[in-house]
């Protein structure tokens, strides 16, 4: 019996892990495992199973706890080791009381069996988190892992952390000076998160893997550029009180853009002249104080109309437009090729202003109207989109660009550091990390600085460890150290404490989806998954260097499976999700094993997702079911924290979520999918 085999189950006190024919896991359990181990210094009495009841159904209380114990014992033989009293069975009398008091006080006010909105949300799920005990049916032809003997460093784990965030801070700013817009932090972190799904390392930081795909994908362009002027989102096309604010927000900040590419037009024109000899370069004094004038705002708008926000962002050389925008407010300095110069320089020419002016001053005009029909609405904000965003974007292409430039160069720069320090790291030796356990929570600190894990985080990690690695006497005073860098390179991903504006990339799915796939389809393995959100003991993750020594096969894009059921939930990216797509439809197309695949992604249908689009077209879809965005929560992507080190928590889908499951011929023989199966999985999505 492992001293660990509580956690999953009461009844069955000898647990053995079964044979794997994936040769992932460095040792596995076996009937002369030691009942003595050093992890027993954890008490498991201790460990918080606040978020875990039973691992089927909750205890009526209808049976005593030595009852229960005896039946186990005679289920297991008699050779087997009498089992300890289990945590489940000192609470389950009290949580069945207390579901019986629950259900009198329901069937009191109404017949129809009331929703808890705790059960809906997963903070009272029966369902445990991971199990690691599912038979592993998956071959791999190609895995990349990490160097399960070696030991990370926490030193430079800690400088990366702190290089990255500088870098992402400057990031921030530069964009606020650039693009006057404060863009959110969490596009930061999806372009790391981008970063860790392209083919081929330009860099050897784990990650900051390939900074140049941030150029050669132009993702982080697209997401800089969308925001100019303002984004139009598919919803504020059918609700009205989203479409009238979406009105108003759009024609401040076109108003504010305006006045920016007319001021950077005439500095740029004045470049020009300057560079030119005097007899070319001079101008009449009317004409430069024409070169000087911005023009104003639209017909009938103030200052004030303008919103605060907006104008703020404004740099306070450029006053607030108080006057009707004028088409002819930039004059030609000297010629008119020295104007045809600047625009195409700035990328703002008189058409592209003339046919933005009069777009913007029909919407004024609507937004001055008491009431607007919301068919009236959705076609003006669906004409701005489509003529007036992409003129200002046109414009502010080139400073997109550069921001991505910039960020790519600081990003070699940082890779190029921690090179150096992780080589000078190396000859040091080995460096040491202090574990203590508190109530409820668990300290890691190595050189004075700590961070904090759930002590139900602790005991998973310890298990996946005792797996993949063992229990010798080494390797369990390396484990501080090896659970330190695998936390830190984490926290570092999802952008540190206590906002962690990335987490929600990384958000898994509820583990009852995954326990119903298991039984099932057979799925065992995941294809995108970290240890601290695994169901299952094998998977791959981005970071197979401090992931390896908690069962990680290494990076989805450097493994392939012959045969087996697999379940990949890619992270919320576009890059991510068409990354993964292609990866599994050249996983179907290599083999002729049976090979089964569960995929699920958020239902991104406007604009659509390339990589739903090719799964939704192949030929190995079996399946495809859609869970109801309101029917559905994801768990926070950092549940190894406590609850008061982050911000971040569960929270309902913002998509519909789809499940596709693709089979090739052989796959589709050994795992048939009946409509029982599929009726399951959309219950569990949602009804």
């Amino acid at each position: 019996a492992h001293p660990f085999s509580g956690v999953h189950c009461t009844t069955q006190p000898n647990l053995k892990s079964p044979p794997l024919s994936l040769s992932l896991d460095r040792s596995i359990f076996s009937s002369s495992t030691p009942l003595s181990s050093p992890f027993n210094t954890l008490v498991m009495d201790e460990v918080d199973w606040s978020h875990i009841e039973t691992v089927d159904e909750v205890d009526d209380g209808s049976a005593e706890p030595d009852q229960k114990r005896v039946a186990a014992q005679d289920d297991a033989g008699e050779d087997a080791p009498v089992a300890r009293p289990s945590i489940f069975d000192r609470l389950g009398s009290r949580q069945g009381e207390q579901q019986q008091q629950q259900r009198k006080v329901t069937s009191k006010g109404s017949s129809k069996k009331r929703v808890d909105l705790r059960d809906r949300l997963g903070r009272r799920s029966r369902i445990l988190p991971y199990n690691f005990d599912v038979e592993n049916n998956v071959v791999s032809t190609m895995a990349q892992p990490g160097d399960a003997q070696a030991v990370p460093s926490p030193t430079v784990e800690e400088k990366r952390a702190e290089l990255v965030k500088q870098l992402e801070d400057q990031f921030v700013t530069e964009c606020e000076l650039r693009l006057a817009t404060k863009v959110p932090r969490a596009l930061f972190q999806r372009w790391l998160q981008s970063t860790l799904a392209v083919t081929g390392a330009g860099s050897t930081d784990p990650l900051l893997r390939n900074p140049t795909s941030l150029i050669t994908t132009k993702a982080m362009q697209k997401e800089l550029l969308a925001d100019v002027p303002h984004r139009i989102r598919a919803y504020s096309l059918t609700k009205y009180s989203s479409a009238r604010s979406t009105l108003g927000q759009y024609i401040d900040a076109a108003q504010m853009w305006i006045a920016r590419l007319d001021t950077r037009l005439a500095e740029v024109s004045s470049e020009i002249k300057g560079s030119l000899p005097p007899s070319e370069g001079a101008g009449t004094e009317d004409e430069g104080a024409a070169v000087n004038d911005e023009g104003a705002v639209l017909n009938g708008v103030d200052a004030a109309g303008a919103g605060e926000d907006v104008l703020d962002l404004v740099d306070d050389d450029v006053e607030a437009p108080t006057q009707p925008i004028a088409v002819n407010t930039i004059a030609a300095t000297s010629s008119a090729e020295v104007a045809a110069q600047a625009e195409q320089m700035v990328g703002w020419s008189e058409e592209a202003k003339t046919t933005v002016i009069d777009i913007i001053n029909e919407a004024q005009a609507l937004r001055d109207q008491r009431r607007i029909p919301m068919r009236v609405l959705a076609k003006q904000l669906e004409k701005l989109r489509d003529i007036c965003t992409p003129l200002f974007q046109e414009a502010v292409k080139s400073e997109a660009q550069a921001l991505c430039d910039n960020l790519v160069a600081e990003a070699q720069d940082v890779g190029a550091q921690l090179a150096v320090l992780a080589e000078q790291q190396a000859s040091l030796g080995v460096e040491l990390v202090e574990m203590e356990q508190h109530r409820g929570v668990v300290q890691l600190t190595h050189d004075g600085q700590s961070v904090t894990i759930t002590k139900a985080a602790l005991t998973k990690m310890k298990e996946l460890y005792t797996i993949h690695v063992g229990e010798s006497e080494n390797d369990v005073a390396l484990f501080p150290t090896r659970l330190y860098c695998c936390v830190v390179r984490y926290l570092t991903l999802v952008g540190g404490l206590p906002s962690a504006p990335g987490e929600n990339f990384e958000r898994p799915v509820a583990p009852s989806l995954l326990k119903q796939l298991s039984e099932e389809l057979g799925v065992c393995f995941e294809l995108t998954a970290s240890p601290f959100n695994c169901y299952f003991r094998n998977y791959c993750s981005p970071f197979g260097d401090v992931d390896v020594f908690f069962g990680s096969a290494g990076s989805l894009i450097d493994f392939e499976a012959s045969t087996g059921s697999l379940f990949c939930h890619p992270p919320a990216t576009e890059q991510g999700i068409d990354r993964a797509a292609e990866h599994v439809e050249l996983m179907l197309q290599h083999t002729q094993e049976p090979l089964s695949i569960a995929f699920v992604v958020p239902n991104w249908v406007n604009p659509p997702s390339a990589g739903i689009q090719l799964l939704t077209s192949s030929e190995f879809l079996e399946a495809d079911v859609l869970g109801p965005r309101s029917q559905h929560t994801y768990t926070t992507g950092v549940t190894f924290l406590p609850e008061d080190a982050v911000t971040a928590s569960r929270s309902q889908s913002r998509f519909d979520t789809r499940c596709l499951i693709l089979q090739n011929e052989a796959g589709k023989g050994k795992w048939p999918v009946t409509q029982a199966i599929l009726a399951r999985i959309q219950q569990c999505l949602g009804e």
